[in-house]
């Protein structure tokens, strides 16, 4: 693991391989990925595919990556669609599979695709999607090592997931959706009433202003001159470590639900190292690293909920992807590619679930 989509030009990626779905023909291709490859790596890499000869779709080639960023090139010729009952879908799973295991026979540690039989090839997104995620997912999975696998697309619009869940989402997030502001000033006034209500009489004025009319002044930085004293360092040092019962709480579920290290971290699309870092109280994780545990480990909502607040988080109603993330849970749909496949869709990149995006 992981597995990031990220929005690039797969030409100018650095990494140890780019995917390029050259013809079977093994002629440079005549647009959208394998056109752009070919034609950043210069005429070399054309020569060298005319010294492999032809390459049947479900069988991957390897050539160096001349002038490219990515060191080497793997050819993966793709079906073209025509009606969807000719046996494509197959057809584009061999695709996947055989550069797949080139990559790992080789030792790749990161290895960037395009979307296969989508565009020139005239495979429906969706399908096209389907297909990617599902032979990723398998194969991360009974990877006995780290690989990342880039799904590189130009744009939003070049990539989309199925449309029905996609429409499902949006309805939740809209039924669920609190604006921020209007968020705080509910929970405010809520404040305020349970205050009266303690007080058992309601005030002629509004606590609100009170309270506001008695805080004291917000100084910045610049602005204190007075000397102080130095931070208590024991302090620092406590506010700093991450909280322990976060780990603690995640070993437990893993020891209680039977599963090991890797099968919760492969699920969370989270790296070997990072994972032992949050076990290991050696960092506090992030809210994406959190809320990919929680999809890791299968967690109810109540569950997701408690692991959350262990290290410091809940799900916000006026947070969008908390709200795409919480959708998935409540349905206990715990496929980390599909969660991220929504997120992207809808705009956002920088919520994605699992390591560090590229």
């Amino acid at each position: 693991m992981p597995y990031l989509i990220v929005r690039q030009d797969i030409s100018r990626m650095q990494v140890d391989a780019v995917v390029s779905p050259t013809p079977q023909s093994m002629l440079p291709g005549d647009g959208g990925a394998s056109g752009a490859i070919f034609a950043a790596a210069g005429p070399e890499l054309a020569r060298a595919c005319a010294l492999l000869g032809r390459c049947p779709v479900g069988q991957a080639s390897l050539t160096p990556g001349y002038l490219l960023p990515a060191a080497h090139v793997i050819h993966a010729p793709s079906p073209r669609w025509q009606d969807g009952t000719r046996g494509e879908e197959a057809q584009l799973r061999s695709a996947w599979q055989a550069a797949l295991a080139l990559a790992a026979r080789h030792g790749f540690d990161t290895v960037a695709f395009p979307l296969l039989g989508a565009g020139a090839h005239g495979f429906p997104h969706e399908v096209a999607l389907h297909v990617a995620a599902g032979e990723i997912n398998s194969f991360l999975l009974r990877l006995d090592r780290d690989m990342t696998i880039y799904l590189a697309v130009f744009s939003r619009s070049a990539y989309s997931a199925s449309q029905r869940l996609a429409q499902d989402v949006r309805t939740y997030v809209d039924d669920h959706y609190v604006d921020e502001h209007l968020s705080r000033s509910l929970q405010r006034r809520r404040r305020l009433r349970e205050d009266e209500e303690a007080i058992g009489w309601t005030l002629p004025f509004s606590l609100e202003d009170a309270r506001e009319a008695m805080a004291p002044p917000d100084y910045d930085a610049a602005d204190i001159t007075a000397p102080h004293a130095p931070p208590d360092a024991s302090m620092l040092e406590k506010t700093l470590r991450p909280s322990p019962g976060f780990a603690a709480r995640m070993i437990a579920l893993i020891d209680s639900r039977g599963m090991t290290d890797p099968e919760v971290y492969k699920r969370a699309n989270l790296t070997k190292q990072a994972f032992y870092k949050v076990k290991n109280e050696l960092s506090q994780p992030r809210k994406s690293t959190a809320l990919a545990l929680c999809i890791g480990l299968r967690l109810s909502l109540s569950e997701a909920e408690m692991l959350l607040a262990l290290a410091g988080y809940a799900f916000s109603p006026a947070s969008k992807p908390d709200l795409i993330v919480r959708y998935f849970i409540e349905r206990r749909l715990y496929d980390v590619m599909e969660i991220n496949s929504v997120l992207f869709q809808e705009g956002f990149e920088s919520a994605l679930l699992g390591s560090a995006s590229y």
